[in-house]
């Protein structure tokens, strides 16, 4: 369709129709089993077809058939068109980029009567998806809600195949479902998580816990984005809005030298050392020329890419914990200062878009030099972070991501092949997950070049406030193919489990007295040889002795003599696992 709807890129309007579908909280896991796709003929996609709901209308035309619509908070519907009995082809709304990434969908149908339905969903931009691993649609039917039953992962004989052709391909995907009485339910490419559940959900920790949110600014649609900052040194939440000066800043992406790198580097030995000696950094131990009176800040991140859900239920995981009256939770906010911006494209997410801002940018590649205008969210955020570095060492970031095509959770990290350092620090977080989240796979993370990651807001951060760790946590839409969730689709349970595991991760990282020397010992280890590319052989094995005893979760020791470099291009890593007390975090 030429033609879009009035409120499909007017975010006031779309709140007019606020939408939350959290409860009940009890969402059935589903199978993951692989599908044969195969594609249509020609003839097969000329199907004789109805057009029975427009947005543009907002009517449907079949008379005591199935009423479609999508004009709500996040929705994503274009017109439906009746194909046979029981058999609809779903168009989507592009997203208001030149390239139309259109990935999300979320859309209400009533009045479905008892029977088997075959949907098509038309519009997708990907080729490369989760549903031929079996991947399914997220449905919430009323009738089942009444029962004590939320969002379930639903759909049979499921096909992904390519529509249509072209400049601006498009793919489809098609799976049936069975009605037993007559019902409402709801569409979704993933599990919703809409501005206004959002909203609840910081109300209600607001109201129970230390956490109070305030407002960074207002997107291009002028809707309030919230944040939080936590200030370890006045222990309590303080106004973002306080902390920074509203003037206009020219953003541009330093080059970083190497010999920058170096001396960044040198820096992080020796905060790591004064950590291990006094259990807090020292204004002597930061990188020199700065001066740093306040505890250090990490900067956590969601919903830079509005279709990306499961990154919401993350950040409620890893909030939960920060704010909660846990050991780790006081140790956290006591030690660091806490910025959390937990949707960053609020625009993008109430009009049901899967990846720009209202003003059509992919708002994870304007961070080298952000327009105040079109992307104020990241404009503000550098400014703000350009005010606390005064002041403060910018310790650790980290934005929650969703995947498309793989399975499981891992992060994006860097590279720092040229530094010996930075090569080995890096890679101790995502180690450190592995203790805490079973759905989290060491092997999946990747350490990249950066060039063709330029303007994203991981690097963007990392080198201009050189930032000791910075991280992108990918979890998959799909679900896991290993260890004991192998084979099963996520819930919002475990998107959360994923939060709650980075809180505790980044606690061990950051404050436990037994894996400082670990980390000091694996800084000081160099980095792999570079022999010629097709000779490259790098094998790391953990060998794990010791068991947990009374069925609790067990942790892994760390210390300075599990480290041996036996070969260059060898290192074995033994990690002696012991059980968690009451004394450790």
């Amino acid at each position: 369709m030429n033609k879009l709807p009035d409120y499909h890129c007017k975010p006031k309007i779309r709140l007019q129709k606020p939408i939350s579908l959290q409860l009940p909280n009890n969402h059935p896991p589903a199978p993951l089993r692989p599908y044969e796709f195969h594609e249509l003929s020609p003839n097969e996609l000329k199907r004789n077809s109805q057009l029975v709901y427009d947005p543009i209308t907002q009517s449907n035309s079949v008379v005591g058939g199935p009423r479609f619509s999508g004009d709500f908070e996040c929705g994503n519907l274009g017109q439906v068109f009746l194909t046979g009995p029981k058999e609809y082809e779903i168009h989507l709304l592009p997203d208001p980029n030149e390239s139309q990434t259109t990935q999300w969908f979320f859309f209400k149908v009533e009045n479905l009567e008892p029977g088997e339905y075959a949907f098509t969903i038309v519009g997708f931009y990907r080729q490369c998806n989760l549903h031929w691993k079996g991947s399914k649609a997220a449905v919430y039917s009323e009738n089942a809600s009444k029962s004590g039953i939320g969002w379930q992962r639903i759909g049979e004989n499921l096909n992904y195949y390519k529509f249509k052709g072209g400049k601006f391909p498009e793919w489809a995907f098609f799976f049936t479902f069975n009605v037993v009485e007559k019902d409402t339910m709801y569409f979704a490419h993933a599990y919703p998580y809409t501005y206004t559940d959002l909203n609840n959900f910081l109300q209600k920790l607001s109201s129970s816990s230390e956490c109070k949110v305030s407002t960074l600014c207002k997107t291009f649609g002028d809707i309030p984005v919230p944040a939080v900052f936590w200030d370890a040194d006045k222990q309590k939440c303080v106004d973002v809005s306080n902390l920074y000066e509203k003037r206009r800043v020219t953003h541009e992406a330093p080059e970083i030298r190497v010999e920058d790198i170096s001396e960044f580097s040198e820096a992080l030995v020796e905060i790591l050392r004064a950590w291990k000696e006094s259990g807090k950094p020292s204004s002597k131990s930061l990188p020199p020329g700065i001066s740093h009176n306040s505890k250090p800040v990490i900067i956590i991140a969601a919903r830079t890419h509005p279709g990306e859900t499961n990154s919401s239920f993350a950040m409620e995981g890893l909030m939960t914990i920060l704010f909660g009256n846990s050991q780790l939770g006081q140790r956290l906010r006591q030690n660091f200062s806490w910025l959390l911006i937990p949707m960053v494209n609020p625009d993008g997410v109430i009009c049901g878009f899967y990846r720009p801002s209202l003003a059509g940018y992919d708002v994870n590649r304007v961070w080298q030099s952000p327009d105040p205008t079109t992307s104020p969210v990241a404009y503000n955020i550098l400014n703000l972070l350009e005010s606390l570095r005064r002041t403060r060492p910018l310790l650790f970031f980290l934005d929650f991501h969703g995947h498309t095509a793989a399975c499981n959770s891992f992060v994006y990290g860097f590279m720092n092949e040229e530094n010996n350092d930075l090569y080995s620090a890096e890679r101790v977080f995502p180690l450190l997950m592995t203790k805490y989240s079973p759905l989290f796979s060491n092997e999946m993370c990747s350490f990249l070049k950066q060039k063709q990651y330029e303007g994203t807001m991981r690097v963007v951060i990392r080198r201009r406030f050189l930032v000791l760790f910075a991280y992108t946590l990918e979890m998959s839409y799909g679900g896991c193919d290993f260890g004991p969730r192998r084979n099963s689709q996520f819930t919002p349970g475990d998107y959360r489990s994923v939060g709650e595991a980075t809180a505790y991760a980044i606690g061990d990282l950051l404050l436990s007295p037994s894996s400082l020397a670990a980390k000091e010992a694996m800084l000081l280890l160099p980095p792999p040889e570079a022999p010629p590319r097709d000779e490259i052989n790098i094998n790391a094995q953990i060998s794990i002795s010791g068991e947990a005893r009374e069925s609790r979760p067990g942790f892994f020791n760390f210390s300075a003599a599990d480290l041996t470099a036996q070969q260059p291009r060898q290192v074995n890593l033994v990690l002696k696992q012991m059980v968690r007390d009451n004394n450790v975090l």
